[in-house]
């Protein structure tokens, strides 16, 4: 399915900046990437969670469960 292969996409290089023009929907969003869909998300009026790729990178993806660092560490010191 196409949600495993967005995570296994994601799970290699995630990228450092989504840019997401909305401006039909008044507003341009910019910022971490996993963020800025769930914003894009709540744009439509849809909840993210039932969105299964998002689900999917949401749940697997967590660099503080493996003790490192947080999505917004690795974003700073970039």
């Amino acid at each position: 399915p196409i949600e495993n292969q967005i995570f296994d996409i994601v799970k290699c290089k995630i990228p450092e900046i989504a840019i997401l023009d909305a401006s039909l929907h008044g507003t341009i969003l910019v910022g971490q990437p996993l963020e800025i869909d769930k914003q894009a998300a709540k744009v439509l009026d849809l909840d993210w969670q039932n969105i299964p790729h998002l689900k999917l990178i949401n749940e697997n993806l967590s660099w503080e469960k493996e003790g490192g660092a947080t999505v917004e560490q690795i974003f700073q010191e970039t």
